[in-house]
């Protein structure tokens, strides 16, 4: 993980399982949640966010996902909150 003022980069560990990619969202206080990033499965597992508010505290979601045609299923998500320096 590196944090600034204004930059989070996140990475994880690899999912075990049946499942195509992980999506990665962000959100601070009562925002609503965003998404970073999807990274598929056998990328490098990294996600960066930009323009973020110094101080201010981000939290960070991803989770693996399996595409069914035209439905995708989430597994709980790895949870992290981060401050920017």
């Amino acid at each position: 993980m590196e944090t600034t003022q204004t930059r989070i980069s996140i990475t994880w560990r690899p999912a075990t399982g049946n499942f195509d990619s992980y999506v990665v969202t962000f959100a601070a206080g009562g925002d609503s949640e965003e998404v970073v990033a999807t990274v598929p499965r056998g990328s490098e597992l990294i996600a960066s966010v930009d323009e973020l508010n110094p101080g201010t505290t981000y939290t960070f979601n991803v989770s693996a996902v399996l595409s069914t045609g035209n439905e995708e299923i989430r597994s709980a998500p790895s949870t992290r909150d981060i401050v920017t320096s």
